[in-house]
């Protein structure tokens, strides 16, 4: 995972470099690789995060964020955790940042710029230094290693997932057969005040109305009716996991089947309700889900399901401290675990994000094509929620342009 912020004013570059260390002193995960001793995989947590981030002068910033978001990182030497500074002026740098997603989720990186800040802050006033986090990420995997599996919980998932269908969704190039994780992104907006609007007269969520939509336009261009996607939970419900780095993130299936002849808001109302079942069972670690369902295994897919969808709300981008000011740059995934991945982000902007897609499937044209009609299925929702899901017309205006002039009056 990348990520990076602008930081305006007279920046302190040794300061800085005592904040990141200060930052990866307090957490274990920041100073932790990975290596094989005997056949297993084994955690090896250092004393000090040894890494002096450099510091330079760009002729072209753009390419060095490419360059920056597509570089990868070997789990036995490490760091798993990296940072750059890049000058652009003597009052403007960027602050690179680089964690391997073994060791940090979404909700870390925010904790993360937070704390750097925090510990700018401390080291340039003579603070004392901030102490080693209370509950560490080793101690909490080791509590989810201890915790006895739930028969009722897993249960539900047995019964949940039964005869679940495969996703099968349309590709511009053969399925290899094993999965891959090369993947690129395309920026994705929605209508926010119309995703809003439905939510408040649905009684939703805008989360419900953006995974209905999501999951309805997946069943179209599969011609399936029974749709499994991936959605996140933070998995920091545990008291002192707030402000822990680490991969707490957890994922559930989330199974939507429509009826014949079901309507817009009634599909929209059965996902509010499918979420809230969901969420009661969100405890239970999706690799146990796994062991337990023992789903057919392709090693061309993952199991369950090949879409994320992932939405954050409002994130904070900006940071102020006495003469800088911390804000985050957007930085567009380079990988994916899955064949697509929406991941918006809702702040007073609006509603938009990224779709992540596997170039091994889909071409970017495809992709934008996809996020296109994702706001098309947003924008049918609130026209006429008394629409059949059979009737609904996925394609975008210029696609019907398109083959209206061809003479395809079709849906």
């Amino acid at each position: 995972m990348t990520g990076a912020a602008t930081v305006r004013g007279p920046l302190d570059r040794d300061v800085l470099r005592t904040a990141l260390a200060d930052t990866a002193r307090r957490h274990e995960s920041l100073r932790t690789t990975l290596r094989m001793v005997e056949g297993e995989l084994v955690q090896v947590v250092h004393e000090e995060w040894d890494w002096e981030p450099p510091l330079t002068a760009v002729p072209d910033l753009a390419e060095t964020l490419e360059q920056w978001r597509t570089s990868t990182v070997d789990l036995e030497q490490g760091p798993l955790f990296r940072a750059r500074v890049v000058r652009v002026s003597d009052d403007e740098h960027v602050l690179l940042l680089s964690l391997h997603h073994v060791i940090a989720d979404g909700w870390s990186l925010t904790v993360l710029f937070r704390e750097i800040a925090d510990h700018y802050q401390a080291a340039r006033t003579g603070e004392p230094r901030a102490q080693g986090a209370p509950l560490q990420y080793g101690d909490y995997a080791q509590w989810k290693l201890d915790t006895p599996a739930d028969d009722s919980e897993l249960g539900f998932w047995r019964e949940y997932l039964a005869g679940a269908q495969t996703l099968d969704l349309p590709t511009d190039k053969p399925r290899p057969p094993y999965q891959t994780h090369r993947g690129d992104a395309v920026p994705l907006s929605l209508p926010a005040q119309t995703v809003e609007r439905l939510a408040r007269e649905s009684g939703t969520t805008t989360f419900t109305v953006i995974t209905t939509a999501l999951t309805l336009l997946l069943a179209k261009l599969a011609g399936q009716d029974d749709v499994t996607i991936g959605i996140p939970s933070s998995g920091r419900t545990h008291p002192g996991t707030a402000e822990m780095i680490g991969f707490l993130a957890n994922s559930l299936p989330l199974r939507s089947v429509t009826r014949p002849g079901m309507t817009l808001a009634e599909a929209l109302s059965a996902t509010h309700a499918n979420l809230l079942e969901v969420q009661l069972h969100s405890d239970t670690p999706f690799e146990r889900i796994v062991q337990h369902v023992r789903p057919e295994r392709d090693f061309s897919r993952s199991p369950f399901f090949q879409v994320m969808l992932a939405l954050d709300s409002a994130p904070q981008r900006t940071l102020e401290l006495p003469g800088l000011r911390f804000t985050r740059v957007d930085m567009a995934p380079a990988g994916t675990q899955f064949e697509l991945s929406v991941h918006l982000e809702q702040s007073v902007e609006g509603l938009g994000g990224f779709l992540t897609y596997n170039t091994d499937l889909f071409d970017a044209r495809s992709a934008c094509l996809l996020a296109e009609r994702l706001t098309v299925v947003v924008e049918a929702l609130a026209a006429d929620p008394g629409a059949r899901v059979m009737d609904l017309d996925v394609r975008t205006a210029g696609e019907k342009t398109v083959l209206g002039a061809l003479g395809d009056g079709g849906p």
